[in-house]
């Protein structure tokens, strides 16, 4: 396992010298940081995604301070913009038709993007961590991811975790159905899910079609895509309902 339950837990409080320079390390020391502020610090390589995975109801990344030099500016605002369009479900060759480029430029521009961060080239494959600090950038009130630090050989890492989006599906799809919705928004492959579930890739296209008629959407990054408004819609209707309670307390 990568995660150990016995890393040194480190004094975020006091760091060394070298890292006080990155903002990356003052906006992670906190123990949580806004998932818009996330995704700059990752567009511009001051944090580079080391691995991911989900448990139970979360999302996780492991995160690192950038080590291979990298220009340390946004990269250019369409090519940004264009990759959280996608990344928000649209279709990605009506996105280059719409800017004049061609869908193979518009994916080098993607695939650009997602190795600054350390992704893998595919917006299919994308963690939801990714997509949920691109979509908060766009203007989704998506909250904040919490935040923990731990020493692994002496380098410092960072473990970021959210509520899985996959969460606001539970109830619309059958438990099969929600599962395999859990390993879609995973960025998983259907070959994984298929060997993941101990059943044929066919059946899992033909479930996948069931999930993508019931609600409504066009693909797997409008599935997931879908899954990260809903979950910014319920966290709105809780602060909603918090403040209520507040205000009828008061």
């Amino acid at each position: 396992m990568l995660f150990q339950a016995d890393f040194a837990k480190l004094d975020l409080a006091a760091p060394s010298a070298d890292t006080t320079r990155r903002a990356a390390y003052r906006d992670l020391a906190t123990g949580d940081i806004e998932l818009g502020r996330l995704w700059q610090l990752l567009v511009i390589g001051e944090l580079t995604i080391v691995s991911s995975f989900s448990l139970a109801d979360r999302s996780f990344a492991e995160l690192a301070l950038g080590t291979t030099p990298r220009p340390r500016s946004e990269p250019r605002p369409l090519d940004s913009l264009l990759f959280k369009r996608i990344l928000e479900g649209e279709c990605p060759k009506a996105v280059a038709a719409e800017v004049g480029m061609s869908a193979s430029g518009l994916n080098t521009r993607c695939t650009t993007l997602l190795n600054r961060m350390g992704c893998e080239s595919s917006t299919l494959r994308t963690v939801p961590l990714v997509s949920m600090a691109a979509l908060a950038a766009r203007g989704m009130p998506l909250g904040r991811a919490r935040v923990e630090g731990f020493s692994q050989e002496g380098v410092i890492h960072w473990l970021v975790s959210v509520s899985s989006p996959a969460e606001s599906l539970r109830g619309r799809l059958s438990p099969s159905e929600y599962a395999i919705a859990q390993f879609v928004i995973d960025g998983k492959r259907t070959t994984e899910i298929a060997a993941a579930r101990g059943t044929t890739a066919r059946t899992i296209a033909n479930q996948l079609s069931s999930i993508f008629r019931k609600l409504n959407v066009s693909g797997r990054s409008a599935l997931r895509a879908h899954a990260i408004r809903a979950q910014a819609s319920r966290l709105m209707s809780h602060q909603r309902g918090e403040a209520d309670r507040h205000s009828d307390s008061a």
